[in-house]
C-alpha cells in the first residue's frame, strides 16, 4: 500500500552498489525503517542527518522494512549542514534520537517539537548550552523528566529521577554542578536558556551527567559516538 508520510532523517546504512537503508521519524507513523533502492543516487543530499522530508513509501503487511519510491524535501536548510557547530550538533542529535525514539506509533506532539526544534537550529546563531535544554526538553517527551522535589537540591538521583536535597544512600546519584545547572534549565525557556553563563568544563560535565541520566531511564540507550566530534566542534 503506498502511502505519504512526513519525516526526519536520523540514518542511513549502505545496502548496496545503489541502494540505502533509512531510518525516518515520522509524523505518522513513529520510528520507520525504509529501503531506498537507487537512494545513493536519488537526492541522497536530502538524506542529511535531521532532514525534514515528505516520502511516498510502499509497505507491505508482512514486512517491518518499507520502500521508498519518491523524497522531497520538507524544508530547505539555509545553515545546518555548512556550519561546523550546527553539523556536528546535528549529527550527535540524530544519532540520540536514532537511540532514545522506538515506538513505531503517532506522536504528533513529539515530532513537531523536533521539527520546531530543527528549524530554530537553522535559524539561529545563539546556541549556549542547547544541546543540555534539548535533552531535557526531549525528556517530556520520553516521559522521564527530573522532577524538583526540593527547592535548592544538591543530588539527581538517578533511578527514581529526583532533584532532591537528601542523598540517596542505596542507588547511584549525580551530585556535582549539574545539578544546579539541570534546575535552571528545567526552569527556563529555550531563549531564557541560551543567556545562562555556564563555565566550559561544566558545561561538558552536564551534557555527559544528561546522558548517564538517559542510561538510566531509557531501555537501550547508548552514548552517541558522535558525542567526542561535538566537544571537539563546540569547544
Amino acid at each position: 500500500m503506498k502511502t505519504i508520510v512526513n519525516g526526519i532523517i536520523l540514518k542511513r546504512i549502505s545496502y548496496s552498489e545503489t541502494s540505502l537503508i533509512v531510518s525516518i521519524y515520522t509524523l505518522q507513523k513513529g520510528l520507520k525503517t525504509y529501503l531506498f533502492p537507487g537512494g545513493k543516487k536519488k537526492k541522497s543530499n536530502m538524506l542529511q542527518p535531521l532532514a525534514l522530508v515528505e516520502l511516498e513509501t510502499y509497505e507491505r503487511p508482512e514486512s517491518d522494512l518499507g520502500k521508498i519510491s519518491a523524497i522531497e524535501s520538507d524544508y530547505v536548510f539555509q545553515s545546518l549542514p555548512f556550519h561546523p557547530i550546527k553539523s556536528g550538533l546535528a549529527f550527535f542529535l540524530a544519532e540520540l534520537l536514532a537511540s532514545c525514539l522506538k515506538a513505531e506509533e503517532e506522536d504528533a506532539h513529539c515530532f513537531n517539537f523536533l521539527s520546531d526544534e530543527i528549524r530554530f537550529l537553522d535559524n539561529t546563531n545563539e546556541l549556549g548550552v542547547y544541546p543540555s535544554w534539548f535533552l531535557l526538553e526531549l525528556t517530556k517527551h520520553l516521559g522521564c523528566t527530573p522532577h524538583i522535589v526540593d527547592s535548592q537540591p544538591n543530588y539527581l538521583d538517578l533511578i527514581n529521577g529526583t532533584l532532591t536535597s537528601a542523598k540517596p544512600y542505596d542507588h547511584a546519584y549525580i551530585a556535582s554542578t549539574s545539578v544546579f545547572w539541570i534546575c535552571e534549565l528545567l526552569r527556563v525557556t529555550r531563549e531564557e536558556g541560551q543567556s545562562l553563563l555556564i563555565p566550559k568544563a561544566e558545561r561538558k560535565m552536564l551534557l555527559h551527567d544528561l546522558l548517564t541520566y538517559y542510561k538510566h531511564h531509557l531501555e537501550g540507550f547508548k552514548t552517541p559516538k558522535s558525542l567526542e566530534v561535538l566537544e571537539v566542534v563546540w569547544g
